[in-house]
């Protein structure tokens, strides 16, 4: 197993397939990852909800304007769930 790290991004693009962000922490393909994303207000009934969804790497490209990051586009499992937090 790879060597386990948080780090907050945004995500630039996201569908049931998958989701494409930044990272500064270097990343593998092939590596898995759990991502847990923010619901925006509007679609939680104004509750503090998570979507939590994990995946592989499928593709690292070399950032262009952020030399320090590099863009990761994650492929998702199937199964993912929703949480309140806390």
């Amino acid at each position: 197993p790879g060597r386990s790290f948080q780090e907050k991004t945004v995500l630039f693009y996201i569908s049931h397939h998958g989701a494409s962000f930044n990272l500064v922490n270097p990343i593998t393909l092939g590596s898995k990852l759990k991502l847990i994303i923010d619901l925006p207000p509007s679609l939680s009934d104004d509750q503090d909800l998570k979507l939590v969804i994990n995946g592989k790497v499928a593709l690292v490209e070399a950032n262009q304007s952020h030399h320090s990051r590099q863009r990761v586009s994650l492929r998702f499992e199937n199964k993912y769930f929703i949480k309140a937090d806390g």
